[in-house]
């Protein structure tokens, strides 16, 4: 996903895509010590953002707009909380990815999977 994204910014804008804040962070991890940085990246980062937004904001948002209304509050908090001004729409279509696997499954397991193997993607580019 991140791959077809960041191809159709760059044709589109002409500019090459900003860097997300987090991925030095990530490059300085994985030269520091790559096994916390494998464990945290794919695995423990996706399931807490998970839990956050597509378990409680998602439900907080269902309870008072409905499934349509935690989709989209979910995805949108998802965005905002990345702080990437050019990532933006990116981000926000994740967010409602993540969610609708939420509301399909009924669980955090497929959007904790989804997360983790895009950000394994994201560690491997």
């Amino acid at each position: 996903m991140s791959a077809a994204f960041s191809q159709v910014y760059v044709q589109i804008t002409h500019k090459p895509l900003p860097l997300q804040y987090s991925i030095p962070l990530i490059r300085k991890a994985l030269q520091t010590n790559p096994v916390i940085a494998w464990l945290a990246v794919p695995l423990v980062i996706p399931a807490v953002e998970e839990i956050l937004f597509r378990g409680l904001f998602y439900g907080a948002f269902e309870k008072r707009w409905g499934i349509k209304g935690a989709i989209l509050g979910s995805a949108l908090v998802f965005a905002c909380v990345h702080l990437q001004f050019a990532g933006f729409f990116y981000l926000f279509c994740v967010g409602v990815i993540l969610a609708w696997a939420r509301w399909r499954c009924g669980s955090l397991g497929l959007p904790i999977a989804i997360h983790g193997l895009n950000n394994a993607v994201a560690l491997l580019a």
